[in-house]
């Protein structure tokens, strides 16, 4: 079981969603604790991501430390805006 921990820009950004989607993220979050399958955000890349509706959760995975580390929660148009900063 991973420890799951926040930037704080994504507490702010999930803060700002309507309460019904703020509680789908936050189950879909919690399952990422026990989750073996992930999907890379790009290849080569440490980061992973995990969609809810229109939403996006990007992630980083530190196996040696069983943390997981939210980096990035929002919507896909705030999504593609991040994920140019990456790359």
């Amino acid at each position: 079981m991973y420890e799951i921990i926040y930037c704080p820009n994504c507490l702010d950004c999930l803060a700002k969603l309507d309460i019904d989607i703020q509680v789908r993220i936050t189950k879909k979050i919690e399952q990422l604790r026990y989750e073996k399958q992930r999907r890379h955000l790009h290849h080569g890349i440490s980061i992973f991501v995990d969609q809810v509706n229109q939403y996006r959760i990007c992630y980083e995975l530190f196996e040696d430390s069983k943390i997981i580390r939210i980096d990035f929660i929002g919507n896909h148009k705030d999504y593609e805006k991040w994920y140019k900063q990456l790359i």
